[in-house]
């Protein structure tokens, strides 16, 4: 019953992208995000996109992170660019 009109939620553009690289996502290492419980359903690919490099959560306007991502929310447009740019220099590594 997905609902393809409904915005993506910041985990799911996470899941879908790493799905998509072909990358095995793990079950050991559930994030770390203080606002990511263990059981999200994106958990271990969040913890894997911070592994690889290409999320860091949330930060202030001083750069200091924030140990959050919010991942119910939903994604624009400038952070999903951001982060399939990174992924793709993964892949051309």
């Amino acid at each position: 019953s997905l609902n393809v009109h409904a915005p993506a939620t910041r985990g799911a553009v996470i899941q879908i992208i790493l799905e998509g690289m072909g990358m095995q996502i793990g079950s050991k290492n559930p994030s770390t995000f203080s606002d990511v419980p263990v059981h999200h359903p994106s958990t271990h690919a969040i913890s894997m996109a911070v592994f690889l490099g290409i999320i860091e959560g949330d930060k202030g306007t001083d750069g200091s992170l924030f140990n959050t991502f919010r991942p119910d929310d939903p994604m624009n447009r400038a952070e999903a660019a951001k982060i399939i740019t990174l992924a793709g220099e993964l892949l051309q590594h």
